[in-house]
């Protein structure tokens, strides 16, 4: 008994044309997912640096950086910024010689790319911060971060 098996030219073409663009479509998508090396640039921006844990009722340093691109502290920095959080019931506070000014919104200057501010929350929530340059060198993107106030210390 002899088996003959009919090769067709057009099924051939059309499962070669397949495998071609199945492969193309995977080397594609792996270069997509790994890593080149190349480190995108990114504007000269502010950064909200702030503990992991907050507590309720207990006051807390949170320092805001000017940085460039790389990432690196802009020492020369002395630009006015905006500090403001969401609707809640935490503040954002000032020192101020002796004293603490308590308020929503502060403004601030910085001194050698960063300052500090203190944060207290009164209660379990999670309020947004946000930094925003109000006046100054060249133009300094806003941080904005989500913080969980929710350690009863």
């Amino acid at each position: 008994m002899v088996v003959t098996v009919k090769f067709d030219l057009d099924i051939a073409k059309a499962t070669a044309a397949v495998f071609l663009l199945l492969t193309i479509a995977g080397i594609m998508l792996y270069y997509s997912q790994v890593k080149t090396g190349i480190v995108p640039v990114q504007s000269d921006r502010l950064v909200i640096v702030s503990p992991s844990e907050l507590f309720v009722d207990k006051e807390a340093v949170v320092t805001i950086e000017a940085v460039d691109g790389k990432g690196s502290l802009m020492e020369s920095r002395k630009d006015l910024i905006e500090v403001w959080l969401s609707a809640g019931n935490a503040s954002v506070g000032a020192r101020e010689g002796s004293q603490i000014i308590w308020s929503q919104k502060l403004s601030l200057r910085l001194e050698g790319g960063i300052t500090e501010i203190l944060i207290k929350g009164r209660s379990v929530e999670t309020v947004t911060l946000t930094a925003r340059q109000v006046d100054g060198g060249a133009k300094l993107k806003e941080a904005i971060v989500i913080l969980g106030i929710g350690y009863v210390g």
